[in-house]
């Protein structure tokens, strides 16, 4: 499905598909599958973790660029994972 994506010209930046891979969620209980990416710089948003203040993390996708992050998508009314 994926292997025929354009790609994006490098210029003289590394190719950021290639050094941040793309986070994609999945819902477990239906298979159905999220990628995205960053609408300032259309940069894939990459997979991470965010402490909160009581110790326990929360899974979210970020802007490579720090443009900002967000919590894991939902569907089937729960948060879907993100396995790279």
């Amino acid at each position: 499905m994926w292997e025929n994506r354009p790609t994006r010209p490098t210029g003289t930046r590394p190719n950021p598909i290639e050094e941040h891979p793309m986070a994609t969620y999945t819902c477990s209980n239906c298979g159905m599958s999220v990628n995205a990416t960053c609408g300032h710089c259309d940069e894939a948003l990459v997979d991470a973790s965010l402490t909160k203040d009581d110790g326990s993390t929360v899974q979210i996708s970020e802007c490579p660029n720090a443009h900002g992050k967000i919590k894991s998508p939902l569907c089937c009314g729960a948060d879907m994972s993100c396995a790279l």
